[in-house]
């Protein structure tokens, strides 16, 4: 028998799962985001993506609270705010869709990082 001299460790398997979650859903969201806020996506179909995410976020079972990097942190930021807004503070302040904007341009690589708060996984 053949043994591997490299096994990637649990955290680093986990890691790679985690990156691939983020990659798969970062862009989609932040693309609807965007169209929610310009009206050409109803805010509860927006609202329908966050908690869908969530639910297969939920099924992976990942214990570690912490982001990976800023990419990440992002990404559950602008979850996060869409899941705690609603319609009419979404829709009609303009403060808060210039400050999602600006996380959902970032997750579409269009603008820098955003500055960011502290934020743990859900």
């Amino acid at each position: 028998m053949i043994t591997p001299i490299y096994q990637p460790s649990v955290s680093h398997r986990q890691n790679k799962r985690i990156k691939q979650f983020i990659f798969d859903q970062a862009p989609s969201f932040a693309v609807s985001t965007i169209a929610t806020i310009e009206g050409d996506v109803p805010f509860y179909h927006l609202k329908n993506d966050a908690h869908e995410c969530l639910a297969q976020w939920w099924d992976m079972n990942i214990a570690d609270k912490d982001p990976i990097d800023d990419y990440e942190a992002a990404f559950w930021l602008l979850l996060q705010y869409v899941v705690q807004l609603e319609d009419y503070q979404l829709l009609g302040n303009i403060y808060i869709q210039q400050k999602i904007t600006n996380h959902a341009y970032y997750l579409l690589n269009l603008a820098p990082c955003p500055e960011l708060t502290q934020i743990q996984r859900p």
